[in-house]
């Protein structure tokens, strides 16, 4: 059993909103309450030497390109949401890379403390920021989209990373043409499934599912621009993804980069 103590002064003040998610909660917690006079001598007991709730901060280091790190960028512009995006160009890497926990980015620092690995970022931050679903059904639907979107990706990486140009493009007609086609079905599946009759991918409101395949389907259209015309509804909800206020304005205002 977990348990909980929450230290402030006895007035209501900053510890007053914890006290109300408990009762909401009907949560046991024990609530310590000092006077002014008393507080002196307990102090040094409190990590930062104070019982006033800190602003949490949040760095992202990734390449100056979309890449790895885009979807967690759309998840912060979600969120409207403040945060350091540190961009390195491809030859000044290799002086940060010992900075890292395993030599490799996107990164994420939160509250000075850094986190690797593109999915767990983004799963924290969904979490953090209230786009990974409402109830723990509805995050494991959107697992499952994010996890379908994985397979359709799968397919695709090896061709990006092939290095003869003559079998790139064929292997990149065979992928449109055979293997894409099923994955974007299947995507549009599960969104007219778990959708609600609306146009985000779970339960009408906006995930960083959504914002996920947003991210990958930029790509998609690259390699053909009509692609999603024979997906109706994939098509309407990347365009309600581009109509959140706050996505337009970060599409409008982030970098331009070749990927």
């Amino acid at each position: 059993m977990s348990t909980y103590k929450l230290y402030y002064f006895n007035v209501r003040g900053r510890g007053e909103v914890a006290r109300l998610i408990f009762a909401a909660a009907d949560q046991k917690y024990e609530d310590i309450r000092y006077e002014r006079e008393e507080w002196a001598s307990h102090k040094s007991e409190m990590p930062l030497g104070n019982i006033h709730p800190q602003m949490s901060t949040y760095k992202l280091y990734y390449f100056n390109l979309r890449g790895r790190g885009e979807v967690a960028r759309l998840i912060f512009a979600a969120a409207d949401q403040k945060y350091e995006d540190i961009r390195y160009e491809r030859e000044e890497w290799a002086s940060h890379k010992s900075e890292m926990p395993l030599g490799q980015i996107p990164v994420l620092e939160y509250n000075g403390v850094k986190l690797p690995q593109s999915a767990a970022i983004n799963r924290f931050l969904a979490n953090q920021f209230h786009l990974a679903g409402k109830d723990n059904f509805d995050q494991a639907k959107v697992d499952a989209v994010v996890d379908t979107i994985n397979d359709m990706i799968s397919k695709y990486r090896p061709i990006r990373m092939e290095q003869d140009e003559t079998k790139q493009k064929e292997l990149t007609k065979t992928f449109l043409a055979d293997e894409l086609p099923k994955h974007l079905q299947n995507l549009e599946g599960l969104g007219k499934l778990y959708g609600s009759g609306g146009s985000f991918f779970v339960g009408n409101n906006l995930t960083w599912a959504d914002l996920y395949f947003y991210d990958i389907a930029q790509h998609i259209l690259e390699l053909d621009e009509n692609i999603f015309n024979n997906y109706p509804w994939l098509k309407e909800n990347r365009q309600q993804v581009e109509k959140q206020p706050k996505i337009a304005e970060y599409l409008k205002n982030r970098p331009k980069t070749s990927h």
